[in-house]
């Protein structure tokens, strides 16, 4: 290949990853007007990510994104947080091979606040996992989130393959009211 050809290649993965990268901000903003209309609120205000920075020895790409929401009522402590985590590629170690979005309702038994759940939150691997393994959003055994939440009382989670939340009625109807529903039955079992 030829140096025009390489960089007339580059220019055009550059502006296709440019297209996702819109694509995905799009979804996050649908995303977010139907949980604030739901009554949630974001509690990680303007962040979507915590792995970009402009030094060498960061990463530069986007891999993952994420978004927290907890009750508009609720103060800076919540017992009560929806997590929502696009993977743009697998995660390490996954069995599937392309960009997932999941979807998790997590109740605390005591309220706890961002900064607590973000220190301790660890791989989403294996909540991802058993819920691609499900067709519909299920409440997951303390084995299956213990890596994702270790300080949650239960969770109910959903995954797709990201490609297939294409609208703001299919991110509406797939994915909040049933993720909404889900963390209602969650507090009748607390």
């Amino acid at each position: 290949m030829n140096e025009t050809n390489l960089s007339k290649s580059v220019a055009s993965a550059t502006d296709f990853l440019y297209g996702i990268l819109a694509d995905v901000r799009a979804m996050l903003l649908s995303l977010e007007a139907a949980m604030e209309q739901a009554g949630w609120r974001s509690v990680t205000k303007k962040i979507a990510t915590a792995n970009l920075n402009s030094t060498l020895q960061g990463e530069w790409l986007l891999w993952w994104c994420y978004r927290f929401y907890a009750p508009m009522d609720a103060g800076e402590s919540f017992d009560r947080l929806v997590a929502i985590v696009c993977n743009l590629g697998p995660p390490e170690g996954a069995e599937h091979d392309y960009a997932t979005l999941l979807a998790a309702a997590v109740r605390f038994p005591q309220p706890t606040n961002f900064d607590e759940i973000y220190n301790s939150w660890n791989s989403t691997l294996s909540v991802c996992r058993a819920a691609l393994e499900r067709p519909d959003i299920s409440i997951l055994t303390t084995s299956e989130y213990a890596d994702f939440s270790p300080h949650a009382s239960a969770v109910a989670a959903i995954a797709f393959p990201l490609c297939e939340l294409t609208s703001e009625q299919e991110i509406n109807t797939r994915l909040v009211k049933p993720l909404l529903a889900a963390e209602a039955l969650l507090g009748a079992q607390s």
